[in-house]
């Protein structure tokens, strides 16, 4: 061969690798854009096939070129393979780019002013935007107990939706100092004609995507139903009634807004210190301020995975629900049934070395203690308390509702990580072992959590007002013709419990049980215990109530009572 031929053979099949690799990086780049869910458009995608088609041609019609079963251009003949092909080139690696732009690929970071770009969801709740919508059956979602639509400033209606399941993530980086999460919520509409969806979530949604397609941030806004209700996220998106969808978010999480509620999120320097710490005292103060769900009124299947990295030393989880864990590696899968409501979730993340534990065989209980100074002087006293407060509460009340051992955890960071108690399904948060606030808590096994649950946030007083009158704190009964009015009842959107709930809620119990006697009103209460958790409205209870007189006219004199105590109760 001559000098020049082979110079042309190695010009020849240099240009056939250079476009080779160049294909392959391209059919690659475009199953990992797939993967990724990284495309915004089915334009995108045709792009990309439409090089690897333009690429694969080249490559097979310079083959053909070098073997000489085609004859050589001129053009091509005269200048060389390399530089005739030059232009093709240049074609393909611009469309290249203009399809990566499309896709989202190279978005970059957005600009400060600009709002967050629709990014891809976690791994765990990812969805396939290629695929079609699920199929669901068509069936309206459980809204019994839900609050009514209501309209936006420009005129549409935003109601109340079903939530079938939650699967969220929440991913802790101890070292860098910052907390983001992701999940998929799954939920059928009710009938509401075109109403845009309502979801509860405190952090600032920076990604969504509906049915599987990315969801502009313009789509989701904040809404305020009423005064009394908080900020709730509306999906701008019209959906028929008594369908199922899934709805994917991603979030950052930051602390709530000051409260007297402290909530503790500490991490830094290897050190990572978390407590959901619900409060039913404040709007948004269940488990939607760390993840979307629902209200009050409704029950749903959660799958929580705690991911934490950068920690300087293995963390323990304390909760209520079923785990898997794998924690020298970070990782946490807690899981509550389909049972469960927003008000359910007990998590509290902390150092191992501050976590002490006793399961208590006997109470069938467990205890837990976080804190720093944590030690067995302090599990004693805390696992006394308990013991002693579930003793007192199933001999008055019968067997403990629910199953599995219940729990009492403890916590103290810095005075912060529990003001006083909350209960959770099966279990209680305190923040000292004081009597009077175990037994509280243990009394809402029976009454608020496992027993019965509040049908909505409205009836969220029925539960407090019975277990504060029945941990032996001074509630006299009502004196005089009538109680203090109280108003406020009467919003459906309603999204905390009422603070005359602790005293005059339970003085109207005491009032029922001075008309009878507190013997009758124990067996009342006893008869709503009915696991796992019957959803109980005001009406049901204060007809409950009236039982507890022993006359034909004990439920009229209970309503008329409570209707006394609040004027703008609308009682079914």
């Amino acid at each position: 061969m001559s000098e020049h031929g082979a110079a042309r053979a190695r010009e020849t099949f240099l240009w056939m690798a250079i476009l080779s690799i160049v294909t392959l990086l391209l059919g690659v780049l475009r199953e990992l854009v797939i993967a990724r869910e990284l495309r915004a458009s089915g334009a995108a995608d045709l792009f990309f096939r439409g090089l690897v088609v333009i690429g694969a041609t080249r490559g097979f019609g310079l083959a053909l070129l070098r073997a000489r079963w085609i004859p050589v251009p001129r053009a091509v003949a005269s200048r060389g393979l390399l530089r005739a092909e030059l232009p093709t080139l240049a074609l393909i690696l611009g469309v290249a780019a203009l399809a990566l732009a499309l896709s989202g690929a190279v978005a970059g970071l957005p600009a400060c002013d600009a709002e967050p770009d629709v990014a891809a969801a976690s791994v765990e709740t990812r969805a396939d935007p290629a695929r079609a919508a699920p199929d669901y059956p068509a069936t309206c979602g459980d809204l019994a107990h839900a609050p009514p639509a209501f309209a936006l400033p420009d005129g549409a209606d935003a109601a109340p939706v079903d939530v079938l399941a939650v699967d969220a993530t929440l991913a802790f980086d101890a070292d860098a100092g910052r907390a983001t999460g992701s999940g998929r919520v799954v939920f059928t509409t009710g009938d509401s004609p075109a109403a845009y969806p309502v979801l509860a979530l405190g952090q600032l949604i920076t990604a969504a995507r509906l049915d599987g397609r990315p969801l502009p941030t313009s789509a989701l806004a904040l809404a305020v139903p009423s005064p009394t209700s908080g900020e709730l996220w509306v999906v701008r998106e019209a959906l028929a009634p008594c369908t199922t969808h899934e709805l994917t978010l991603e979030w950052v999480i930051a602390l709530p807004p000051p409260s007297p509620f402290p909530v503790p999120l500490a991490l830094g320097d290897g050190l990572a210190v978390f407590s959901a710490n619900l409060t039913d005292l404040e709007p948004g103060g269940y488990i939607d301020r760390w993840l979307p769900a629902n209200l009050a009124f409704d029950a749903f299947a959660l799958t929580l995975r705690i991911r934490l990295e950068g920690a300087a030393e293995v963390h323990a989880l304390v909760s209520n629900a079923a785990s898997e864990e794998r924690a020298a590696a970070g990782l946490w899968t807690l899981r509550w049934p389909a049972t469960s409501d927003a008000m359910s979730p007990l998590v509290v993340l902390a150092p191992a070395s501050w976590v002490a534990r006793r399961d208590l065989p006997d109470a069938g209980a467990r205890v837990a203690i976080v804190d720093p100074e944590a030690d067995d002087d302090g599990l004693d006293a805390l696992a006394d308390v308990t013991t002693a407060a579930l003793s007192r509460a199933t001999e008055r009340f019968g067997p403990r509702p629910g199953a599995g051992a219940y729990l009492v955890a403890q916590g103290d960071f810095d005075g912060s990580l529990v003001v006083a108690g909350m209960e959770y399904d099966h279990a209680a948060l305190v923040g000292a072992p004081a009597p009077y606030t175990v037994d509280h808590e243990v009394l809402h096994a029976w009454f608020g959590r496992d027993g019965f649950r509040p049908a909505s946030d409205r009836d969220g007083w029925i539960d407090e007002a019975v277990a504060t009158w029945a941990d032996g704190s001074p509630t006299p009964p009502f004196e005089g013709p009538a109680p203090p009015r109280q108003v406020g009842f009467g919003d459906p959107w309603r999204r905390s419990t009422p603070h005359w709930a602790y005293r005059e809620g339970a003085s109207f119990v005491a009032t029922v049980a001075a008309w009878s006697s507190p013997a009758r009103v124990d067996a009342a209460l006893r008869g709503l215990v009915t696991p796992p958790g019957r959803r109980l409205d005001t009406t049901g209870f204060l007809c409950a109530l009236g039982g507890a007189m022993g006359d034909g006219y004990g439920a009229e004199r209970v309503i008329a009572l409570f209707r006394a105590l609040c004027p703008d109760a609308e009682l079914d």
